[in-house]
């Protein structure tokens, strides 16, 4: 039993020497994949945290580097405004100290550069040609149109650290288009708010509103009607909007027209804030486009706005002495114009408070021998009105610009026949009023 016993437990042991081995073998295999599986943790989260850091720098340079190039726009606007012209040398960049958030260190250097250097607000009809596009907003109107690229560039002037390891030169290329056009292509043209209302304002031609315009009346419009602000519309009132004169389909609006429709059905022949923000800058106002000549704008460029200058003939009516003058572009005496024209003296001369109202008879202008496309009108009394009379009819295209407010009596270029209906416009800072009389 003895020997038996021995080799047993002789057995035993070596049985529990070769376990205990294996399990301290075990114990160190699966020591060294922990410790490995703890190593690929601390790298994947390290290359995470360097990936998201790069991402975070770029998406950070991409916005500064978009918030710049919105302010081109502000740049433009504003000197326009100023001068009547542009300086791009120091277009808008983002600022070279902008940094990655918490870290507070530069990693991009930002820098802009544009292809066009300046441009100035000009007015010349050879340089002019109409926008054919059929969704623009502005289609037909004939414009000079400026295109250049502009670049915003951000490149890495940090060494390659934790966090900006891997992030790579960034860069934005913008395509900016510049239209100039007169505003004498439109035939109402409002600065600001505007309601319009009266059945002679049935036909409202081209009509833009740099502000809110409401619609107090059935009517009708030629072309796009384009709005910076909001179209509202008085209870009952409607535009009826052609795209071109001869099209076949109009497209009505009211107080129950959604976004949508005026977007998709419209085909953007109605555009308000709405549909696009569609506002006009002038690169000068419109009460000193339309100032007369002798009004010293303070510089050259804007002076060429005036549209006096653009006119074929300017009539002046001198009301203490109660004359008439007229003079062409060359600065020459015009007697068919000056004696055609004359004061008022009908029924709606009380409305004006004593003030004169000039007529502009176009009847009488065409069998004077008067038959200039452009007149500018305008008096020493700045309260002075202009009404149009017989103008249903145009026997040609006609521009009329005066700084006075202007009544339309009974209709203008409104014939049945569409066939003759004139390119005209009717520009003015004051108001213009439909009357009967």
């Amino acid at each position: 039993m003895g020997p038996t016993s021995s080799h047993a437990m002789n057995m035993r042991k070596s049985f529990l020497s070769t376990k205990g081995s294996v399990l301290i073998i075990m114990g160190a295999v699966m020591f060294a994949v922990i410790c490995m599986i703890g190593f690929g943790l601390l790298a994947t989260r390290q290359a995470w945290r360097e990936n998201s850091s790069k991402l975070l720098a770029q998406t950070l340079a991409n916005q500064n580097m978009l918030s710049a190039s919105n302010d081109l726009r502000t740049q433009i606007k504003s000197q326009f405004a100023a001068s009547a012209a542009i300086n791009l040398v120091n277009s808008p960049k983002v600022n070279s100290g902008a940094s990655l958030g918490h870290e507070r260190i530069p990693i991009f250097g930002y820098t802009a550069s544009s292809d066009l250097t300046s441009l100035t607000a000009t007015q010349g009809d050879s340089e002019l040609a109409p926008l054919q596009d059929a969704n623009d907003p502005l289609y037909g109107i004939r414009s000079k149109t400026t295109v250049f690229h502009y670049r915003q560039a951000a490149s890495l002037i940090a060494d390659p650290a934790l966090g900006s390891r891997g992030a790579r030169d960034q860069a934005a290329d913008v395509e900016v288009e510049i239209r100039q056009f007169p505003l004498s292509q439109f035939s109402q043209f409002y600065a600001a708010d505007n309601i319009l209302n009266g059945a002679n304002l049935a036909a409202l031609g081209r009509t833009h509103a740099n502000g809110n315009l409401t619609l107090g009346t059935a009517c009708t419009t030629l072309y796009p009607l384009t709005v910076a602000g909001r179209l509202n519309f008085t209870s009952g009132a409607s535009v009826a909007v052609k795209q071109f004169p001869n099209a076949n389909k109009s497209y009505g609006a009211g107080t129950s027209t959604t976004v949508d429709a005026k977007r998709a059905l419209m085909q953007n022949s109605v555009v308000d804030q709405d549909v696009v923000q569609n506002s006009i800058t002038t690169a000068a106002t419109l009460s000193q486009m339309v100032s007369p000549p002798s009004v010293n704008l303070g510089s050259s460029a804007k002076n060429a706005q005036k549209l006096s200058t653009r006119c074929d003939v300017v009539v002046f009516y001198n009301s203490s002495a109660k004359i008439f003058t007229a003079t062409t572009r060359a600065n020459a005496f015009d007697p068919a114009t000056q004696t055609s024209m004359a004061p008022y003296t009908g029924d709606l001369q009380a409305r004006a408070g004593g003030h004169p109202i000039v007529e502009f008879d176009v009847s009488r202008l065409e069998t004077a021998g008067s038959r200039w496309t452009s007149y500018y009108v305008h008096s020493d009394d700045p309260q002075m009105v202009v009404i149009i009379r017989n103008g249903e009819i145009l026997p040609r295209a006609l521009s009329i610009v005066t700084p006075h407010d202007v009544w339309v009596d009974a209709a203008f270029n409104t014939p049945a026949d569409a066939a003759k209906i004139r390119p005209a416009s009717i520009v003015t800072s004051g108001r213009i009023i439909g009357v009967d009389g």
